[in-house]
């Protein structure tokens, strides 16, 4: 996500607290709550691929997951998209 841009680590990826950090930093810039994580983010990324109708397998090379079953750790049931389901059923 975060690249160093000079330095001797130029072109390395940025680890740990700094990324963390950064993270913040960014959010904070953005409006968005400094409660939120990466990783929660990165979830609901996934949750909003598959409501919007991309295959797991999809988004699981979109997260470069090395597998589906990975990917379909992090996905879950939304009441919203089992609701829309049933609606298209009805129609």
């Amino acid at each position: 996500m975060f690249i160093y841009t000079g330095g001797n680590t130029k072109g390395q990826p940025v680890r740990g607290m700094r990324v963390y950090r950064e993270f913040k930093r960014y959010c904070k810039e953005a409006g968005i709550s400094t409660s939120r994580t990466l990783h929660g983010m990165r979830h609901q990324a996934f949750t909003t691929w598959i409501e919007k109708g991309f295959h797991t397998a999809e988004a699981s090379y979109m997260a470069g997951h090395s597998s589906q079953k990975v990917t379909e750790k992090y996905t879950h049931l939304t009441v919203k998209r089992l609701k829309d389901k049933m609606d298209k059923l009805h129609n």
